[in-house]
């Protein structure tokens, strides 16, 4: 009983690893795909937003509209201090842009572009128009082909700043980049299928040669010496080259199986472990699924320190195992709940003693604590970044809004 209960020790202590480091390695890739909300945030910090920019260069128009009832030729005469980074197109040539944007009093010399986002979503552009009693009086230009016009328009007349057909370089760039990734990884699938069907065809021989030495001897062998095979490389796999496993002497129904799994050929991340598993009544069996994988590996561990832990079987043409004295179902159980219980203390902790400045006054303090902790680890394992500058839900979409995708 107490080798039982140190191989359960064993596996809850592995799964518990592996979880834990498949939740890093998500978190991980997911914030890859939020680095442009870090990067935006620091933008945010550093410099002033578009809206108050363009709020504040307004005010100057205003100002001297007030002070010499006539309106000014140039932003320059205003004495705004971002005078080169806007157009005044109050003058006559800019007449069909105040018609096409409603009354249009100011706009960005240049565009500003969506982080690594392409044509049609890749650049948009702000402009102010006189305030209203609803609003502040600022606009986006919705249209990417909108932007990239009125942005063309504008350097032509001021002379520079933008070039309309330059503008598609880095889009077709980064069109380019995400197309050879594609064919790439597509090249990579179909080899990977094709070491697949190899593997399968080496796994096939290898049974046959496990079983016609059993014929002959009356067991099943232990090695390659044992079974004589001159040529060792046609029992390997085709991924990582590594020798089929012996496993007669384990006593868990099995005589052999890769010694390591793989991703399944276009499957998606998490769900396509595979391995292939002979048993002793001679049929193959495809093992699909990581956690079907990683409780094969498991008991073959356990079975290497204590005997009658348990034997494997066919059902329906997938591989079931019967616990005998190796209660893996409740290590896999342990195994999550120490997983969970590990992040949220580690994030409560934090949350308790680093966030907040008072700590821990009242247990109440920490369950609050807690329960923030645990929406905090769900936001950043989803991609999400729960900042203090969201007050609400929605905060989260007006950030987004506000300083990656321009929607002001």
């Amino acid at each position: 009983m107490k080798s039982s209960w140190f191989s359960v020790g064993s596996l809850c202590w592995r799964r518990f690893l592996r979880i834990l480091r498949a939740y890093v390695v998500l978190f991980a890739i997911h914030q890859v795909f939020t680095l442009p909300l870090f990067t935006a945030l620091l933008r945010f910090g550093m410099e002033e937003n578009p809206e108050s920019k363009i709020l504040e260069t307004r005010s100057f128009v205003e100002q001297y509209e007030n002070m010499t009832g006539a309106e000014p030729s140039s932003l320059a005469e205003t004495g705004a201090p971002r005078a080169d980074e806007f157009v005044l197109t109050t003058g006559a040539q800019y007449a069909p842009l105040r018609e096409r944007y409603d009354g249009m009093i100011l706009a960005e010399k240049r565009p500003r572009r969506r982080t690594l986002v392409p044509f049609p979503m890749g650049t948009w552009g702000v402009y102010a128009v006189k305030p209203k009693s609803c609003d502040y009086g600022v606009r986006i230009v919705q249209s990417d082909w909108e932007t990239r016009r009125l942005y063309a328009f504008i350097a032509k007349q001021e002379g520079g700043g933008f070039n309309f057909a330059a503008s598609f370089v880095l889009d077709a760039l980064i069109y380019a980049f995400w197309f050879a990734a594609a064919l790439f990884y597509v090249y990579l699938q179909t080899r990977k299928r094709r070491a697949e069907a190899t593997t399968f065809e080496r796994f096939e021989r290898f049974r046959n040669a496990c079983f016609l030495f059993r014929d002959q001897t009356g067991r099943f062998p232990t090695s390659l010496e044992d079974l004589g095979a001159e040529d060792a490389s046609e029992f390997r796999d085709a991924f990582r080259r590594r020798e089929f496993l012996f496993l007669s002497t384990r006593g868990v129904g099995v005589v052999a199986a890769t010694a390591k799994s793989w991703r399944a050929p276009f499957a998606p991340v998490g769900f396509g472990r595979r391995t292939l598993v002979a048993l002793e009544d001679g049929s193959i069996v495809k093992v699909r699924g990581r956690r079907r994988v990683e409780l094969f590996y498991d008991v073959l561990r356990a079975a290497r320190k204590q005997e009658n832990v348990g034997r494997f079987f066919v059902a329906k043409n997938k591989l079931k195992f019967e616990e005998n004295e190796l209660p893996v179902r409740r290590a896999a159980i342990v195994g999550y709940a120490l997983t969970a219980a590990t992040l949220l203390i580690v994030w409560a902790t934090f949350l308790t003693f680093i966030v907040r400045a008072d700590g821990v006054r009242e247990f109440s303090d920490f369950i609050v604590s807690a329960i923030g902790a645990l929406i905090f680890t769900t936001c950043m394992a989803l991609g999400i970044v729960p900042l203090e500058y969201f007050n609400l839900l929605g905060g989260v979409y007006a950030f987004i809004a506000h300083t990656v995708w321009g929607w002001i």
